[in-house]
């Protein structure tokens, strides 16, 4: 079989994973199966676990100079976002508060003297120039 063959690259990938005993009964199967036709990927097995085993026999090697990772200053940022979580909370409450309280003290219509019929009919009328929607003038001003 070729290397290139989709069989022989996924057998070749058990091989690997079963080095660390991560291979289930059916991909224990599978590879046993492939192995046993496929000559290359045979000799693949045999030689990466050869590696393997060398590898993990040999005694660890001991680093000429100690590696020292950089300290984090996580810290140092934590009163700032305090503080700045405290200013959201406060202009929250602010802004929530001043609209109410602005609309409490606003009278919400004007004072009408008699019950004059004419008087309502004016507060009417300008009430309703006042909701009127008012057209949008063209680009640069012009209306």
């Amino acid at each position: 079989m070729k290397v290139s063959d989709h069989a022989c690259g996924r057998a070749r990938e058990l091989a690997s994973v079963e080095l660390d005993e991560g291979l289930s009964q059916l991909e224990q199967a599978r590879l046993g199966v492939h192995v046993r036709r496929c000559a290359a990927c045979r000799e693949f097995r045999l030689s990466i676990r050869a590696t393997t085993d060398t590898l993990r026999s040999a005694p660890l090697e001991q680093m000429e100079r100690q590696i020292v990772l950089p300290h984090r200053r996580r810290m140092a940022l934590r009163p700032l976002q305090v503080g700045v979580a405290a200013m959201i909370v406060v202009a929250t409450g602010f802004g929530a508060f001043v609209p109410l309280h602005a609309r409490l003290h606003r009278p919400l219509a004007p004072a009408v003297g008699g019950s004059n019929q004419g008087d309502l009919r004016v507060l009417r009328d300008v009430r309703l120039q006042q909701i009127k929607p008012r057209p949008v003038g063209l680009a640069g001003g012009i209306q």
